[in-house]
């Protein structure tokens, strides 16, 4: 035995050795080979597909502004009119360059599967029956005609008539054209109240900076709103006072209950709830070609069996995906319902009265 311990001793440590360089072999074969693969095929598949990824951003303002609540029937089926006309819109078009300048070059080999999927879109814009829906387990949701405003809804299905009768006929220049991005920074450089299809976070909260201190960012879409529901310029004042005040509109002087709703926030006194964020997210899905990047906010008691039922629940609507978050389960966020580090310098502008050049300019200061 004691003739073997040298033997076991040198295995033992090249065992240690080999473990811990593992990493680091793994690591370079990673950087070396792999990655180069994967960069190569990945701009060949862009190639192929030609896929676009348009998209829009300050959904809940506009609601806001026109006095309707982000969870609510008329804000859910304007919501979806507004991605099947974009996207729908968008395949039309690529149809007609594909006419031109023909499709993308994976789009024969794939045509009758490609064509199943629109004529699936337009039946959600059509409100179809399910059984009418071709090779899907999951039934999206559509467009509820009796809550879209009726222009809206005629356009909506005029663009995906377009597109499957120009797609039969030309096929398509671009595999896939629509998802709706997190727009974080680009919505605040384009002054948006609200990101992608969210509502907006808060009436008022604060955005820390990388390079310290924090910025006050007040609801530009209020006040449009208590005007489209016929609030006097005085009481507007004094509402938006209480808001500035209580980062929120219940007691607001002069502020009709019924009223509230429209206001609500992703957080807050008055949040949208779970089920508001997967209704908007489910009615939005079937008109998109990728998914949807939206979160929905949870309180800080949010318990392990709701985030379960929540994530159960987007999986019965089909959506693609979806983004739980629990308030206050980080140390620190980049967007707060109040002021979090009080002795920190908190800078207020008024992005109302800039230019996007002016804003990125202050908000780099």
């Amino acid at each position: 035995m004691l003739e073997l311990m040298p033997l076991l001793v040198s295995a033992l440590i090249l065992s240690i050795v080999s473990v811990l360089l593992l990493p680091f072999i793994a690591g370079q074969l990673v950087q070396r080979w792999l990655r180069p693969w994967v960069l190569a095929n990945r701009g060949l598949a862009t190639f192929m597909d030609r896929t676009l990824g348009l998209g829009y951003a300050n959904l809940g303002t506009i609601l806001m502004k026109q006095s309707i609540p982000y969870d609510s029937q008329k804000a859910t089926a304007i919501c979806g009119a507004i991605t099947a006309i974009m996207t729908g819109e968008s395949y039309a078009t690529s149809a007609e360059m594909a006419a031109e300048i023909g499709p993308f070059p994976g789009y024969n080999r794939n045509r009758e599967s490609m064509l199943r999927v629109i004529r699936n879109h337009r039946r959600a814009a059509y409100s179809a029956p399910h059984e009418e829906y071709e090779g899907l387990t999951i039934l999206p949701a559509s467009i509820q005609p009796e809550h879209c405003p009726p222009a809206m809804l005629l356009a909506a299905r005029r663009a995906w008539d377009r597109a499957l009768e120009l797609g039969a006929a030309y096929g398509f220049r671009n595999a896939q054209v629509s998802v709706i991005a997190p727009t974080g920074t680009i919505g605040l450089v384009m002054d948006c109240d609200t990101t992608g299809i969210e509502p907006d976070f808060s009436l008022v909260k604060y955005k820390d900076l990388a390079g310290g201190g924090s910025m006050s960012i007040v609801n530009q879409s209020v006040a449009p709103g208590l005007r489209a529901l016929n609030y006097t310029e005085l009481e507007i004042e004094s509402i938006l006072k209480h808001i500035e005040e209580k980062n929120s509109v219940v007691g607001a002087p002069a502020m009709r209950e019924e009223d509230y709703a429209v206001f609500d926030c992703a957080m807050g006194e008055r949040s949208v709830s779970a089920d508001g964020h997967l209704q908007m997210m489910a009615v939005c899905q079937p008109f998109l070609s990728g998914a949807i990047s939206k979160t929905v906010n949870l309180p800080a008691s949010a318990s392990v069996e709701e985030v379960a039922n929540i994530n159960y629940q987007a999986w019965k609507l089909g959506i693609k995906c979806v983004a739980l978050y629990r308030g206050g389960c980080k140390m620190s966020q980049p967007l707060n319902t109040e002021n979090q580090e009080k002795p920190r310098e908190v800078f207020k502008i008024d992005l109302s009265a800039l230019d996007a050049e002016a804003a990125t300019k202050a908000i780099a200061e």
